[in-house]
């Protein structure tokens, strides 16, 4: 027989008082979202976003709390928000293993990858479920993915590179164009995790970076910071004088820099050359061996006295080396990868154009020519 209503008094139906009545329970308000920042190497584009989008709500997940501690790399502005956590024993562990790796090798970027899922993972257990919004840093963003930390949450990513499949698509042409480069293939990164990245990619709402070529890559998601430059007076060099083009290529000799194609251009290019690099050798001993080109090591004591500072990268995220330069009225010639598109007194050129670079190179010279001719004959060709 169907059930057709109360039978008779119940609890239900009843509003007189009695023993088995239980008053009603306060609940109180319940809590308000929160905005945690899950950070890494602060960048000074992303310590102003921080500054301006900040909130006394806030919490601050960090390595360390460089403010306290003077340390620079992770000096992020701890008076942008109300709460910070740091996690010191994971960060040692990173340090320490890190020293122990030779820099550009594939064992160090797989060592890296396995230390940002750690700290990642020391992260999330830190989330609570008030942490309605989050701003990632990149590294981090798909291991909190993998760990189904994203789901229901508003996500902001600080972007520190290309997204994988892009940045990996890029070395892979590098290395076609270059096939005797022993560095350009030499490490990618699971398929597994290409495509993760991206599916975490998927949701975020916004990414922030002062990249332009990255933010090209999320048209309707990016908000493009401008990069931060050097408040140093600009310098203004005297009369140029006698000597050889004066270039620096502010990075080791590794073919995701670029070296490949700039060798190629001086080569072509047929005058003497004064090149300072700034790090390790690593495409091979000899490399730069040619008629005409110097080489000097370590970086220009002054840069007002070059012609120009040269990056032709295939892969370049922070170009500080270039902002410098710029700020203090240095000629800059830099490939798109370097994400500097528009800045004044850079000259950007097609990423791994070797005729692009040349004709950045012979304007270059044409201006020297046009500005001291006796002298540029004399050290430069006609």
């Amino acid at each position: 027989k169907g059930w057709s209503g109360e039978a008779g008094p119940s609890c239900l139906s009843c509003d007189a008082p009695c023993d088995r009545a239980q008053p009603a329970v306060d609940v109180g308000e319940g809590k308000a979202g929160r905005r945690s920042w899950l950070v890494d190497a602060v960048w000074p584009e992303y310590a102003g976003y921080l500054r301006s989008h900040g909130d006394r709500e806030d919490r601050l997940l960090l390595p360390l709390d460089g403010e306290l501690l003077g340390r620079e790399r992770y000096a992020w502005p701890r008076a942008a928000v109300g709460e910070l956590r740091q996690l010191p024993a994971r960060a040692l562990i990173r340090s320490l293993r890190s020293r122990r790796l030779a820099s550009q090798t594939a064992a160090r970027q797989r060592a890296l990858l396995a230390e940002d899922e750690a700290l990642a993972a020391a992260m999330a257990a830190l989330l609570e479920p008030e942490d309605t919004e989050l701003v990632v840093a990149q590294n981090r963003l798909v291991h909190l993915w993998r760990r189904g930390r994203l789901g229901g949450r508003r996500v902001t990513v600080l972007m520190q590179r290309l997204p994988l499949r892009e940045l990996q698509a890029r070395l892979d042409r590098a290395a076609a164009a270059n096939p005797h480069s022993p560095t350009l293939a030499d490490f990618r990164a699971d398929r597994a995790l290409l495509e993760d990245e991206a599916r975490a990619f998927a949701e975020v709402v916004r990414v922030v970076t002062p990249h332009a070529e990255v933010a090209a890559c999320f048209p309707a998601r990016a908000l493009l910071l401008p990069w931060s430059r050097p408040s140093e007076h600009r310098q203004v060099g005297g009369p140029r004088g006698e000597g050889p083009l004066r270039l620096w290529l502010p990075a080791s000799t590794v073919g995701r820099k670029g070296v490949w194609e700039l060798r190629a251009a001086l080569r072509a290019l047929a005058v003497p050359v004064e090149l300072w690099i700034s790090g390790a050798e690593l495409e091979g001993p000899g490399f730069w061996q040619g008629r005409g080109l110097v080489i000097r090591r370590g970086p220009p004591g002054a840069l007002a006295r070059l012609d120009a500072v040269v990056a032709p990268a295939w892969v370049e995220h922070q170009p500080r080396a270039l902002l410098r330069a710029s700020a203090l009225g240095v000629p800059v010639i830099a490939s798109r990868a370097c994400g500097l598109a528009g800045l004044p007194g850079v000259v950007e050129v097609e990423t791994g154009s070797v005729e692009a670079l040349q004709a950045a190179l012979t304007a270059l010279l044409g201006g020297i020519r046009t500005k001291d001719p006796a002298g540029s004959r004399r050290n430069l060709g006609r």
